[in-house]
């Protein structure tokens, strides 16, 4: 199955996130910031990627931009408790694929990760 980086600040919510995707039979990558999870980017190259916004050292638009300015073309999924139109249009222009209300529901974070990573691989020659 796919490897996917969980970019998430709080230890509890990279558990859940972590169950969930293990039970679904993906490989999980866990990075407490942004720069950290930069680094698993880099050397794991993950099917997918799920940032939180709000973190220490490096933020998930931080981490976007980063992502961005690097060509990384990895599909991300933004997951924050901030439902503002204006931080989700942010987010898409920085290069999310999905922004989703945290904590995501199981299916809807599965189903969301399956698609992503199958588009990325019909769009791979």
């Amino acid at each position: 199955m796919a490897d996917v980086v969980i970019i998430e600040d709080s230890q509890y919510q990279r558990g859940v996130l972590k169950w969930m995707l293990n039970k679904h039979g993906y490989s999980v990558h866990e990075a407490a910031d942004g720069k950290i999870g930069l680094e698993f980017v880099a050397t794991v190259r993950p099917d997918c990627i799920t940032i939180d916004i709000a973190m220490p050292v490096m933020d998930g638009l931080g981490g976007l931009k980063a992502l961005q300015e690097i060509g990384d073309d990895t599909p991300k999924i933004i997951m924050s408790a901030d439902i503002q139109k204006s931080t989700h249009d942010i987010c898409i222009g920085l290069g999310a694929d999905v922004v989703l209300t945290k904590p995501p529901r199981e299916d809807e974070l599965i189903q969301t990760i399956k698609r992503l990573v199958s588009e990325r691989s019909l769009a791979t020659p």
